[in-house]
């Protein structure tokens, strides 16, 4: 299942990017990335977050179900976690 986050404008500012190619990136407990958006000033955004395709059974290719989801900020080439 794919799911849709909305970034508020006064979340965005509160991350504080300093870099104008910041971006905002989710992962799975595993490491793999499922989704990810630049953060631009102070505007509202929404980040897509991918579900596990079931028809590759084979291959985890997105977050399963009950799977806790980490953020972390990238400005620059500094990288923060961030706690929602």
């Amino acid at each position: 299942v794919n799911m849709t986050v909305m970034l508020t404008s006064p979340f965005v500012t509160s991350l504080n990017a300093t870099d104008q190619l910041a971006y905002l990136v989710a992962k799975t407990e595993a490491g793999l990335v499922i989704g990810s958006v630049f953060i631009t000033g102070d505007s509202q955004t929404s980040l897509a977050l991918f579900g596990d395709d079931s028809t590759t059974q084979d291959e985890v290719d997105g977050a399963v179900a009950n799977e806790t989801i980490s953020f972390q900020l990238v400005n620059g080439t500094d990288l923060y976690d961030v706690i929602m």
